[in-house]
């Protein structure tokens, strides 16, 4: 790391949240960075850059100012820091705590909060981390007196604070909804192409060619949102509606007059992270504002939307049910048919909304691949029966290996397992000392954890290749199941007496599948790997 600058480099840090009210923000700013430039004069400080963050809480780290100050402390342009109080600073005290007792003295630069007389200089500073946690005791207390006021305005219907950007078709005037025209009419014209049967895919289209603003676009002139893109975007971005979008719209009950309120909740005063709420959890209020959709026109939306979006067929068209699997996450595929499309199209798809490659496989290619690859397998089974009896005969000595190697890796896995149990043991008595930051030991206790319980999973995997493999009989077992076979005719019921699952994933534009079969199906599957 090298020193960029000359020796007294100061950083002016100011930040105010949204919490201490709209109405001081630009003087308040202004204040401190009024009193931090004069101290940083009076001492003949060089001013390398002043940081505002303007907006946000002192319980987040995660502001952009902030971030940019700290990495230019890291690549040793800054070696003084300066706020107005420590609170400016931030109001987790633990995380402040890092910053003022490990992070600023591990890099060598002073850090002064003039109001509450700290100087990292001085030998004095004992009563600072209990200043840092009389901080956090007053934004928690201020996050509840937040969280009343907006309570209280969700009581009487009305939107809550902060809520600058309003609803698409809408106006928020004085906490409540007036209908803004220019948007509305755009709403109005969506939901009657939709219920005269123009699909979502012609309604963009439609969109589109008619030059009508998407709502991305209407709110960066409306309220300025997302103005580095709009700035720099191509002249038409401003015409393509996402998909999502008009989905949105289309779903919004909203639009006829209702106030939802309290889709999300925040989870912590420290984080301001949020989640979805439940929708038997939400605040609805009805004819609160006035309806740009008429009630009966919405439900006919819906009921399109029913039978447009994906829809499950019934038990004798979905013959594969169970039966596919997706090799990327091992979940169950499920039959969807799709009738958006003019065509309507049929598809198995992986619905595992955690799956990182959605695959998705057409019913008609589906059954030409299974064809292929099953009457392949069901072929080879009969005609080289001999060779694959003599292969069983032999696989036993063959497994023996395996089943060694299956219980070293399981001794090795609960070694390892048992060395991370002490692991977060130890994290866990150093973040209860606060010895750790938060955010540092929520994130070794995730990889932590993450690890233990992949190791969980090998384990029990392991176990049932490895459990009872010595007592089977593959020679029998094996006959018995060909001989089964050579009495039937090809067909799915056969192929379901033979193979157990097929499992799929798509490696760029081609579908490679895994077969699975019943009754001996370690030796089997090693027998056709081999051939």
């Amino acid at each position: 790391m090298t020193k960029m600058f000359q020796e007294n480099n100061v950083a002016l840090y100011c930040r105010l949240s949204r919490e201490d009210g709209d109405s001081v923000e630009s003087s308040s700013i202004k204040t401190q960075k009024e009193i931090l430039t004069d101290y940083a004069n009076k001492n003949n400080w060089n001013i390398f850059r002043v940081y505002v963050d303007d907006g946000y809480s002192g319980g987040n780290f995660n502001r952009p100012a902030f971030k940019e100050m700290i990495n230019d402390i890291e690549q040793g342009k800054v070696n003084i820091v300066l706020t107005k109080d420590l609170s400016r600073l931030g109001r987790n005290y633990i995380q402040t705590g890092y910053y003022t007792e490990e992070f600023f003295p591990k890099l060598n630069v002073r850090y002064i909060a003039i109001n509450d007389n700290y100087d990292s200089n001085s030998l004095d500073n004992d009563f600072t981390p209990f200043k840092n946690i009389i901080n956090q005791w007053y934004l928690k207390d201020l996050s509840k007196k937040v969280k009343s006021a907006h309570d209280n305005r969700i009581k009487k219907g009305l939107l809550p604070l902060g809520n600058n950007v309003a609803l698409f078709g809408y106006k928020n005037i004085n906490g409540k909804r007036e209908i803004d025209e220019r948007s509305a009419s755009i709403v109005r014209l969506i939901f009657n192409l939709y219920t005269n049967k123009m699909i979502i895919t012609d309604i963009i289209k439609y969109l589109y060619e008619n030059k009508i603003i998407n709502i991305s676009y209407y709110n960066y002139i409306t309220y300025n949102t997302n103005a580095s893109y709009w700035i720099s975007a191509k002249e038409d971005s401003k015409y393509i509606w996402p998909r999502m979008a008009i989905s949105n719209i289309l779903s919004n009950e909203e639009y006829t007059g209702k106030l939802i309120l309290q889709k999300r909740k925040t989870i912590s005063y420290k984080t301001h992270e949020r989640k979805i709420t439940p929708k038997e959890e939400r605040k609805v209020f009805d004819d609160v504002a006035p309806a740009i959709i008429d009630k009966d026109t919405f439900e006919k939306a819906q009921e399109i939307r029913k039978l447009k979006c994906y829809s499950k067929l019934s038990e004798a068209e979905n013959k594969y049910k169970g039966f596919l699997l997706c090799a990327n996450c091992g979940k169950v595929m499920n039959l969807k048919k799709n009738n958006e499309k003019k065509t309507p199209q049929v598809s198995y798809i992986c619905r595992n909304k955690n799956c990182d490659k959605h695959v998705r496989i057409s019913t008609n290619i589906l059954d030409k691949s299974i064809h292929e690859i099953a009457i392949l397998i069901f072929n080879k089974m009969i005609s080289e029966k001999d060779k694959i009896l003599q292969y069983a005969k032999e696989y036993k000595s063959k497994n023996n290996n395996k089943i060694n190697n299956y219980l070293k890796d399981i001794e090795s896995l609960i070694e390892r397992n048992n060395k991370l149990n002490l692991m977060m043991q130890s994290l866990f008595e150093r973040n209860f000392a606060n010895e750790l930051p938060t955010d540092t030991y929520q994130n070794i206790l995730k990889k932590y954890k993450k690890e233990y319980y992949e190791n969980e999973e090998k384990i029990k995997e392991l176990k049932l290749k490895s459990l009872d493999k010595h007592e089977i009989n593959y020679y029998e077992q094996t006959k018995k199941l060909i001989d089964n076979l050579e009495n039937k005719e090809f067909n799915l019921e056969t192929i379901k007496c033979f193979i157990k699952h097929i499992s799929i994933k798509r490696i760029e534009k081609k579908l490679v599948y895994k077969i699975s079969f019943y009754k001996v199906p370690d030796m089997l599957e090693d027998y056709f790997n081999n051939e």
